[in-house]
């Protein structure tokens, strides 16, 4: 399981607006049947999270 993926069980318990820095090489590898981290990342933004990116 990668980080995106256990990000959202900390996100869960949370109320309101949050903001999530997420630090990047750019690079993934794809394990199979995960999310594209670009799709994982709207998902998380849709359930009421803000991300910065820093890469």
């Amino acid at each position: 399981m990668g980080g995106l993926e256990k990000l959202e069980g900390v996100l869960e318990g949370l109320q309101g607006k949050t903001v999530v820095y997420i630090f990047s090489d750019g690079g993934y590898e794809k394990a199979s049947g995960s999310k594209d981290p670009g799709d994982k990342t709207a998902e998380l933004v849709r359930k009421s999270c803000c991300l910065d990116l820093m890469m």
